[in-house]
């Protein structure tokens, strides 16, 4: 149950900062968002599977 809030955390605060960032609309604040949100998603999915086994 602890993984799908986690997901829903990832989620919502992808959407969130997609919309800020797309509301600004500033090149480098997409490039910083777009690295973040890889190693973000890229670190919660580590944790996941090293949790799950």
């Amino acid at each position: 149950m602890e993984e799908r809030h986690q997901v829903a955390a990832l989620v919502v605060l992808f959407v969130v900062t997609l919309w800020l960032v797309y509301t600004l609309g500033n090149a480098v604040l997409w490039l910083v968002w777009g690295i973040a949100m890889v190693g973000l998603s890229g670190g919660a999915l580590v944790r996941m599977n090293r949790s799950a086994g």
